[in-house]
């Protein structure tokens, strides 16, 4: 449990780092800063870099290169976007503390004549007088509970419960529970549980542990309100694993009477007691997934198997286990003529066992959309999951990325944003929204969103690959082989990258390289599984167009998700007029766009 609840006091010379970055995380949250993800980049990249102890070394070429990708012949006396923007954010800056910041305790400046930035304790002994924006109804933030258990082993078990208390809060009633990513950045962080709140743009928090002894776990908690900061509520409980459930819900209970929500969950008393063998391996099987790397994922459907192997009635287990085969043919390990209808299969006995399995509805509704293309089915029951939670996060997302391939931009950007809302810190969330804008042919605007999330999470693999893209829809071909190569650098063996960068090489002229890369692909097809989208990808770049047509028509044969973006992705726009093409959007048969981009 953490013991440190306590924000850190700025002295009369320094401010904390922890306080510098809990006041920046206020100012991107504010209306003020949230309307230009370009200007809150600026300020998030100079901020770290002062704490960092490099402000000394922020020139305009350094900002250019890390914040806005120029590294090829940029020229600051012939391109003034970095004084500009820096202009800019000295106004948004003067703004903010003019309205929304007025009553901070911590004003954060940038002087002229650099891009140094100071932070001045405004009123260093008093707390901010508003914490976060008011909410009409209350935010909790699960923090990740610890492992007291003496085996590192058993971090599946304290992530799991981690999880299976956010979904029993986001039973009750009305309430906004973060998602598991956006509180997973909090896991062994130690930070003041009012800055955490700040952050979250939460009322609440709520923390444990749970230490593991044979059958038994015992579960310790503890619930405080932020804002002024006060202990609500603490408990223990000490059970056999197989009642577990029933203490989570007990738990999620006692939060809702501590905060007088109405509760509109089932009672405690009608959980089953479950197979603990059963749970044990579901939980690895959730923890394996989430690492999302290929062997992780196929670690994963063996783990849901084991748990099917102790409880064959197990629905959560049939759920988990449908939505790895899902990414398994996503991410292109194993072919979607295989992995999709295992998923159907999968998805469908867990409604049989619990119709009431939002999970399992939208695993359901991924097959109907990236398998059969049957898009009105997928549509309904896409809602349907939602219906059943509609504080989903993943199902948000999902949801989106099925109405931007179809073409309605703006919802599929207004659930993208629903999506962020119950998990505000997720990478994935903010890379889908910047392909949604590239999708719309807004290159501009995604690459200014996209390098926001990088700037967030250098490690993010889409982020790299949705940017390259939009660059190439530029035609600015040197920055989008940089990001392809960035990509490929992070996931060595992903086919998508190596075969963006055989397009993008070849584009620019950079014919020996771009055949490099092909022999590459085809190297890789003769050890495995390759999709053939990316030989048409690469084909492409040569302007190969005939030859990039008939991959398509393989991938069309073998099923593969990617053919679902043909309507709407612009990196196919030079092949709209290919009768080979036009004749296989047909054959998709997408629906009719139903409204224009809009963000």
């Amino acid at each position: 449990m953490r013991t440190d609840s306590k924000p850190d006091i700025p002295s009369r010379n320094r401010v904390s780092d922890s306080v510098v970055r809990s006041q920046l995380a206020r100012m991107l949250a504010s209306e003020i800063f949230s309307r230009s993800a370009r200007l809150s980049a600026f300020l998030r990249f100079v901020v770290e870099e002062n704490l960092k102890g490099r402000g000394d070394c922020l020139k305009e070429t350094v900002i250019a290169s890390e914040l806005y990708g120029k590294r090829f012949g940029f020229d600051p006396a012939n391109d003034p976007a970095v004084r500009v923007d820096a202009r800019r954010l000295r106004d948004r800056l003067r703004e903010y503390y003019e309205s929304e910041g007025a009553a901070d305790s911590i004003r954060i400046e940038i002087p002229k004549g650099g891009y140094a930035a100071r932070f001045l304790p405004l009123s260093p002994a008093a707390p901010p007088a508003k914490s976060t924006p008011e909410e009409p109804v209350p935010g909790i933030a699960v923090l990740p509970f610890e492992n007291f258990s003496n085996d590192a082993a058993q971090e599946y078990l304290a992530d799991g419960l981690t999880d299976g208390i956010i979904t029993e809060l986001a039973k009750l009633g009305a309430l906004r529970v973060i998602s598991r990513t956006s509180v997973m950045l909090y896991k062994r962080l130690r930070k003041p549980l009012q800055e955490i709140a700040w952050e979250l743009g939460v009322t609440h928090i709520l923390e444990g542990s749970v230490i593991r002894c044979a059958g038994r776990v015992r579960i310790t908690c503890q619930f405080v309100q932020a804002h002024p900061e006060r202990h609500l509520w603490a408990e223990s409980y000490e059970r056999e694993l197989h009642d577990v459930l029933k203490v989570l819900a007990e738990i999620a209970l006692a939060v809702a009477k501590q905060i007088r929500v109405v509760s509109t969950a089932p009672e405690v008393q009608t959980r089953c007691a479950i197979n603990p063998l059963a749970y044990e391996s579901y939980l690895k099987g959730r923890y394996h997934c989430r690492l999302s790397t290929p062997q992780d994922l196929r670690r994963g459907v063996e783990c849901f198997q084991e748990a099917l192997a102790q409880d064959p009635a197990y629905a959560p287990a049939y759920a988990g286990l449908a939505e790895a085969w899902l990414w398994l043919g996503d991410r292109g390990v194993v072919p979607t003529s295989a992995s999709h209808p295992k998923a159907r299969a999968t998805a469908q006995r867990a409604l049989e066992l619990d119709p009431n399995l939002a999970e399992a509805w939208n695993a359901l509704a991924g097959v109907a959309a990236w398998h059969d293309w049957d898009w009105e089915q997928a549509d309904s029951l896409f809602t349907r999951a939602l219906d059943l939670n509609p504080r989903c996060s993943t199902g948000h997302m999902q949801y989106g990325f099925f109405l931007g391939q179809t073409g309605r931009h703006k919802d599929a950007i207004l659930e993208n944003r629903l999506a962020h809302v119950q998990d505000p810190f997720s990478i994935l969330i903010e890379c889908y929204y910047g392909e949604h804008l590239y999708w719309a042919h807004r290159f501009e605007d995604a690459i200014e969103h996209l390098h926001a999330s990088i700037c967030l999470d250098r490690g993010s693999l889409m982020a790299h690959v949705y940017i390259g893209l939009a660059y190439a829809g530029l035609g600015r071909l040197f920055e989008a082989i940089e990001a392809f190569s960035a990509a490929r650098r992070l996931a060595p063996r992903f086919p998508y990258a190596l075969s963006l960068l055989a397009y993008a090489h070849a584009r620019a002229n950079q014919r020996d390289k771009a055949m490099e890369r092909r022999g590459e692909l085809e190297a890789l097809a003769t050890r495995g599984y390759m999709p053939a989208f990316c030989f048409a990808s690469a084909a492409l770049g040569f302007n190969e167009h005939d030859r990039a047509v008939e991959f398509l028509e393989k991938a069309y044969e073998g099923k593969e998700r990617t053919v679902c973006l043909l309507g709407v992705e612009p990196f196919f726009d030079d092949l709209r007029r290919h009768a080979g093409f036009m004749n296989l959007v047909r054959r998709m048969n997408f629906p009719s766009p139903t409204s224009e981009p809009e963000c």
